[in-house]
């Protein structure tokens, strides 16, 4: 396990947690072939207009969209319906998170309540992801995010803001993270992280393989 902690302000603390090899060859086994016998994957474009560079799937129990706020809402942002498989692997996810924080001993990480999946599909090293913090209106200013990485090896960067701003603070950049995330790993992002971090998946175009993103998060009504 890889740990990244920073004591913030207010007794705030940021923490990053890294585990490879997290599932077992069964569970392993059964949630690619669910990956990869998806067919309906959403695409679209920004607000800005600009070209969604993966595909994606969102999923939440109560069907709500992915930010029920949102003044537009786009196809790709409304919630599908859990197969039998996604809900019995996000169950496993949510019991395995539940170990690691009992473990892990840190009164700062919030125990989630898991009911809600994104899952984004990178079809080789020019998908990525853009520098962003995860929605604070849908998932509250100190979630605890599990991702799943499923296929290639891919770059995660964090990267120092100002608080609950995506506007980088140069002053602070020492703090700045890489991680490489393996197939079949697990990252942790609670606390704080979500305040004083931006993170991305950035292009890298000598990966030719695919790579399946599970982001399990607790969706606040």
């Amino acid at each position: 396990m890889q740990q990244y902690i920073i004591n913030e302000n207010n007794k705030e603390k940021s923490i990053i947690l890294y585990i490879p090899n997290i599932l077992n060859n069964k569970m392993y086994s059964n949630i690619k072939s669910e990956l990869e016998n998806i067919t309906d994957w959403k695409v679209g474009k920004t607000y800005e207009g600009k070209k969604i560079n993966r595909k994606q799937k969102w999923y939440q129990i109560d069907n709500q969209p992915f930010c029920k706020n949102w003044s537009k809402q786009y196809d790709r942002w409304k919630s599908n319906i859990y197969s039998n498989n996604l809900l019995e692997f996000q169950n496993h996810i949510q019991t395995k998170i539940n170990q690691i924080i009992s473990e892990f001993n840190q009164n700062n990480i919030q125990h989630p309540i898991y009911n809600s999946l994104l899952i984004n599909y990178y079809e080789n090293g020019l998908d990525h992801i853009t520098p962003h913090q995860d929605n604070k209106q849908s998932f509250g200013n100190y979630p605890t995010i599990s991702v799943v990485s499923i296929g290639e090896t891919r770059k995660f960067i964090l990267e120092r803001t100002l608080k609950d701003l995506l506007k980088r603070n140069k002053k602070e950049n020492n703090l700045n993270k890489e991680f490489i995330l393996e197939d079949n790993s697990l990252l942790i992002m609670a606390g704080s992280v979500q305040r004083y971090f931006c993170h991305y998946i950035p292009k890298e175009e000598d990966k030719l393989n695919s790579r399946y993103s599970l982001t399990f998060r607790q969706y606040l009504n």
